[in-house]
């Protein structure tokens, strides 16, 4: 009985432990794409800003913003 007991107790841990490292490696996958899908959108932001879109100096400032408000997401 003892035995079985100590079996059980060894094979319930050993399920949570898995369980839990999965949770974490799942958690850690998620956001790393999160990341590269936030930088993909900053490079094509990036290839995108030209003079066209950034002729007047307002049109400038609030690209620029827009660009850091990202890069400010992407670090926090």
């Amino acid at each position: 009985m003892p035995q079985e007991f100590i079996y059980y107790l060894f094979t319930t841990a050993v399920t949570v432990v898995i369980g839990i490292i999965g949770y974490f490696l799942k958690r850690t996958m998620s956001r790393s794409d999160q990341n590269e899908a936030a930088i993909r959108e900053l490079r094509d932001d990036l290839l995108t800003l030209s003079d066209r879109y950034a002729t007047k100096n307002d049109d400038f400032v609030r690209t620029m913003t827009r660009l850091e408000t990202k890069i400010d997401k992407l670090k926090g």
